[in-house]
């Protein structure tokens, strides 16, 4: 895709074959195959990173990041900032990457049930809860049951 023509990678048909065979062939698509929905949740359902291609406008729908978080929890990132600070897309993106913790807003990483979430998917994600979470006793025992070398998270 990197290397096909203009008139190719405007091409609908052509870009949903690529994005179906890479979601992140979605960075060469150009003009109006760019704005199509089809090519854009083809691309997302492949590799849900290619979200950071998208248009502001599809960051901001709430279908094509929730299909993107669904496949790729970290995926959030490149979301519009009210699915960083919305629960449930929080709680999809952490349920499928725990480490996802890290790009939503603060408040969230204060909320014990986002943050139980995220640490039972990966332990690793403790260390990105607020602080007074890394000393929970509910929370560091869910991470440590899993891996206990997240203890480090809970007495650093």
């Amino acid at each position: 895709m990197q290397f096909a023509t203009l008139e190719l990678r405007s091409s609908t048909h052509f870009a949903h074959l690529a994005v179906e065979a890479s979601g992140l062939a979605l960075r060469y698509v150009e003009g109006e195959a760019k704005s199509s929905k089809d090519i854009m949740m083809a691309a997302v359902r492949q590799s849900g990173g290619s979200l950071q291609y998208a248009t502001t406008d599809f960051k901001r729908d709430p279908e094509v990041v929730f299909a993107a978080v669904r496949h790729s929890g970290s995926a959030i990132c490149h979301a519009a900032e009210e699915f960083r600070r919305d629960r449930l897309f929080v709680l999809a993106a952490v349920g499928q990457n725990g480490l996802a913790l890290q790009h939503v807003v603060k408040e969230l990483q204060a909320d014990r049930v986002v943050v139980l979430a995220a640490v039972r998917q990966n332990p690793a994600a403790l260390q990105y809860a607020a602080p007074e979470l890394q000393r929970d006793f509910e929370v560091v025992i869910a991470a440590a049951w899993i891996d206990f070398s997240t203890m480090w998270y809970a007495c650093s």
